[in-house]
C-alpha cells in the first residue's frame, strides 16, 4: 500500500530502486478484525474493553490477508522503535563518527506505526496515540541528535503531519 501511493507522488524524490521494504515498520495487525466491517468489530463490549486498556488490548484471531496476529500498541511501539534503534542509528552511529555528517533516512510507514513510534520518543501517555493526526503521505520528520543524549535519548521531533508537498 505504501509503496503504490509513493509511486502515485513522484514528486517526492523517493528512486524505487533505492526502497527497501521490511515488515518491522508496516501497519498494526488487527488480527481476526481485519477486513471486517468496523461496525461489526467494534461493539460497545469491544470498544469497553479496548478503552479500558488501550494500551495491550489486541484483536483475537489471525488476519484474514496475511495470518498475522493481532498486535496491541505496545507491540507496535516495540516493534518500530527496536527496528530504528538496531538498523538506522546503531548503523548510523558509526558513519557519524568517521565522516561527521547527518544521514538523512526515509522510513516509510503507516499512521499507528508512526504515532506509537512518536509516544515513545516523546514519553507521552498511551492515550495521547490516538489524538495526533496523520495524513496519509504526510512527512514526520525526527532527529536524533547524540550529543544530547538524556531521558527522552536525543530525539527531536521537527515536524509532523506536514503535507506542504501534496498541496497545490
Amino acid at each position: 500500500m505504501i509503496l503504490q501511493k509513493l509511486r502515485q507522488n513522484k514528486h517526492i524524490g523517493v528512486n524505487e530502486s533505492e526502497i527497501i521494504q521490511v515488515p518491522n515498520v508496516t501497519e498494526m495487525s488487527q488480527g481476526g478484525a481485519e477486513g471486517v466491517m468496523r461496525e461489526q468489530v467494534y461493539t460497545k463490549e469491544k470498544v469497553r474493553k479496548l478503552e479500558s486498556d488501550l494500551w495491550n488490548f489486541k484483536h483475537n484471531g489471525l488476519s484474514h490477508t496475511d495470518g498475522s496476529a493481532g498486535e496491541s500498541l505496545r507491540d507496535v511501539e516495540f516493534r518500530v522503535k527496536k527496528f530504528i534503534e538496531n538498523n538506522i542509528l546503531v548503523k548510523n552511529s558509526k558513519l557519524n563518527i568517521v565522516t561527521d555528517k547527518i544521514p538523512v533516512i526515509a522510513i516509510f510507514m503507516h499512521g499507528i506505526a508512526i504515532k506509537c513510534f512518536l509516544r515513545s520518543i516523546q514519553g507521552s501517555y498511551v492515550n495521547e496515540v490516538p489524538k495526533n493526526k496523520i495524513d496519509n503521505t504526510s512527512i514526520t520528520e525526527v532527529f536524533y541528535d547524540a550529543s544530547k543524549e538524556s531521558d527522552l535519548q536525543g530525539w527531536i521531533i521537527n515536524r509532523v503531519n506536514d503535507c506542504g508537498h501534496i498541496i497545490s
